[in-house]
């Protein structure tokens, strides 16, 4: 919400102002309202609270509001979702969804009331995206005074690697050693070998345990009583998976622990 004009102003005793104001409907439906706080100097009114209330009119009621995919099993050969279509603030309707340009990703209508109340139901087919699809294709609603409207799709995907954990911790200073495991699951049956390990600390042990089979891991090791000059690094991995040739993990030093306070008592 945006205040049209001056912010400050002078009213006159006996007089009356009026405050515009610009409210962004966009992706908004229904009845909506808004608050303004105004400050003044009269003792008996330091501080109003204006109310403004306004209905965006649509069309066509779409339940729920989004087409949410959810995040998709990277083994699931299919996926849909589905939204009611129901006559709006306008008009009968009659619902022609524009082309989603996704060739795995199809959109039927099927008529329930004629005018009035219609399922679309959106179907989803490999190859699945390494990044979540987010689109806002434009619907004709069949409505003259409202002729278009946009609907929200989300299909998320699970991402194509994980890395376990997804932040290396170590302590400042420690008097033993402290070996850290690190792993890399691909989604699916996928699986990739690692071919090299960068650090830019020579202090710092990484080595590949069970390199080139599905069990292969990390373990990065700090030297007792290690106490470097830097809180973050970065370790890089290179493996043979052509979308995800490196793969970044930071690691993190925490500050020292603090020393254990003796306490001297004396005996009575």
């Amino acid at each position: 919400m945006r205040i049209i004009g001056r912010s400050d102003r002078v009213i006159k005793p006996g007089k009356n102002d009026e405050i515009k104001v610009s409210i962004t409907t966009s992706f908004k439906y229904g009845e909506f309202s808004r608050h303004i706080q105004v400050t003044t100097n009269d003792p008996n009114n330091e501080v109003v609270r204006l109310e403004g209330k306004g209905k965006v009119l649509v069309p066509i009621n779409v339940k729920p509001r989004a087409l949410n995919m959810g995040n998709i099993d990277p083994e699931s050969t299919v996926s849909k979702a589905s939204v009611k279509l129901l006559r709006g603030d306008g008009g009968p309707i009659k619902p022609e969804l524009s082309d989603l340009g996704k060739p795995n990703i199809e959109a039927k209508i099927e008529e329930v009331r004629p005018g009035e109340e219609y399922n679309l139901t959106v179907t989803a087919t490999p190859p699945w995206p390494a990044k979540p699809i987010r689109l806002r294709p434009s619907l004709k609603t069949g409505v003259k005074e409202m002729p278009n409207q946009s609907l929200s799709l989300y299909i998320g995907v699970a991402p194509p690697i994980k890395v376990i954990p997804n932040r290396v911790l170590f302590r400042k200073g420690l008097d033993e050693a402290q070996p850290r495991t690190v792993r890399i699951q691909w989604r699916g049956k996928q699986f990739f070998r690692i071919t090299n390990v960068e650090l830019g600390d020579a202090n710092l042990d990484v080595t590949i345990v069970n390199e080139g089979t599905p069990a292969q891991r990390l373990v990065i090791t700090a030297p007792a009583n290690y106490n470097p000059s830097y809180e973050r690094n970065t370790l890089t991995i290179y493996t043979e998976d052509p979308e995800n040739p490196t793969i970044k993990v930071p690691l993190q030093f925490l500050k020292p622990l603090p020393k254990a306070k003796t306490i001297k008592t004396k005996r009575g």
